[in-house]
Order: C-alpha cells, then sequence, then structure tokens
C-alpha cells in the first residue's frame, strides 16, 4: 500500500511540475498504478525507471541514426551544454548511482529511509533545476541559448 502512495505522489508531483509531459505520464500513471493494485508493486516501480529511459533511449537512438543516415557525409551539430542540462544530468547521475549501491544492498527492497533520500534529491533537483532555469544560480557556463 505504501509503494503505492508512493509511486502516485512521484507521479503526481511530476505531472504537476512538468506540465508538457502529461500525455505521456498519464498513461503511464494508470497503468503502472493497475500493476500494482494486482499485486506486483516491484513491476510497476520498474516500469517507472524503465518506461521512460526506454522512451529516451530509443528516441535518442533512432531520431541520431535518421539524422546520420539522411545527413551523411556531414556531422551531426550538438547543442553546448546549458545550466539546465548540467544541472538535471547531475542529479539524475546522484540518484541512480545511489540507487544502484543502496538497492542491491538492502536485497533489492526499497526501504522507506532511502525513498525519502530520494524524494529529497528530487525535490533538490526541482528547486536547483528552477534556480538554473532563471538564472538564479549558474554551473560557469554562457547563459545565452548556445545552440548552434
Amino acid at each position: 500500500m505504501i509503494i503505492i502512495i508512493i509511486i502516485i505522489i512521484i507521479i503526481v508531483i511530476d505531472c504537476f511540475f512538468f506540465m508538457r509531459s502529461w500525455g505521456n505520464s498519464i498513461g503511464d500513471f494508470i497503468a503502472n498504478t493497475v500493476v500494482a493494485k494486482q499485486g506486483f508493486p516491484e513491476m510497476a516501480i520498474s516500469a517507472a525507471y524503465g518506461g521512460p529511459l526506454f522512451n529516451m533511449l530509443c528516441g535518442i537512438g533512432i531520431g541520431v541514426t535518421y539524422h546520420n543516415i539522411v545527413a551523411h557525409p556531414h556531422e551531426l551539430t550538438v547543442a553546448k551544454p546549458s545550466n539546465e542540462t548540467v544541472n538535471a544530468f547531475t542529479w539524475l547521475s546522484l540518484s541512480l548511482l545511489m540507487s544502484l549501491i543502496v538497492i542491491p544492498m538492502t536485497g533489492f527492497i526499497i526501504r522507506r529511509p532511502f525513498a525519502v533520500v530520494l524524494i529529497i534529491v528530487y525535490v533538490l533537483a526541482t528547486t536547483f533545476g528552477l534556480l538554473a532555469e532563471f538564472n538564479i544560480i549558474s554551473y560557469g557556463l554562457d547563459p545565452v541559448n548556445n545552440i548552434h
């Protein structure tokens, strides 16, 4: 029951702060909630991590492959990292590294203290993301649009 509540809270917070993702998140929210209520909370948690990861990897992979085929022999131009990109990469790396270390140590059971730590990391990442977005903090990068 607690796992279902945590999943619901995380997805609702995600939908609230990132309105653009409603189209993708609502389907995942309903599917993960149904799977968790059917007695498979581990599968719902795996889907919460794996679904977006799969979408990003396939989306980027297919897009870059298509561009390389169409634009060959020209090279792919990539934007320089912005403050927001550095912030997102830093917090995502931190949370995934913590999960990679802690979850196997606890026998693949996500205990309440670690869940609280992950929620705190999420709140901090959101806070620092907003601060970087409004140029209140900077990671030493040029705040101007760096797309070439």
